[in-house]
């Protein structure tokens, strides 16, 4: 892609970070995405939702069960579906109530993204609640 000169490089190319948002970022070989913070729901909601090109990727999806950011002991169970191509390949559960020490608040699971395949991860609590927040990380690399 031809650069006008003076000008930015394009969004999710070179050192520019764009924010948060539900598709993926590309800085060299490296890859990233945040959902930022969604609000605690009994209804499915999309984190992540990205179509990739002719790489495969090599990710670490981090799942953030539900906070409630001023007051660190309340919480709620939350679940996260991590889906490629339409298959679910791994689902997700966060407890983040700290009377629970079954489960941990932040999940980690790696998956390897094929290329032109589609990857979504979906949010879910067990409460209705906007003062409890999850958030879904992406992070790793890209390979030819």
């Amino acid at each position: 892609m031809a650069l006008l000169p003076g000008g930015p490089p394009p969004i999710g190319e070179g050192n520019l970070f764009t924010g948060v948002s539900k598709s993926l970022e590309f800085i060299g070989n490296h890859v990233y995405g945040y959902s930022g913070s969604l609000e605690s729901t009994t209804t499915t909601q999309v984190a992540i939702d990205y179509n990739n090109g002719s790489k495969y990727l090599v990710l670490d999806v981090q799942f953030c069960g539900a906070v409630k950011y001023d007051v660190p002991g309340d919480g709620a169970i939350g679940c996260c579906k991590i889906q490629i191509g339409g298959g679910t390949v791994a689902l997700m559960k966060a407890h983040s109530r700290s009377s629970s020490d079954q489960v941990l608040n932040i999940t980690t699971t790696r998956v390897i993204l094929p290329p032109y395949a589609n990857l979504k991860v979906e949010v879910i609590s067990a409460e209705d609640t906007a003062e409890e927040l999850v958030e879904v990380l992406v992070t790793g690399r890209v390979y030819t």
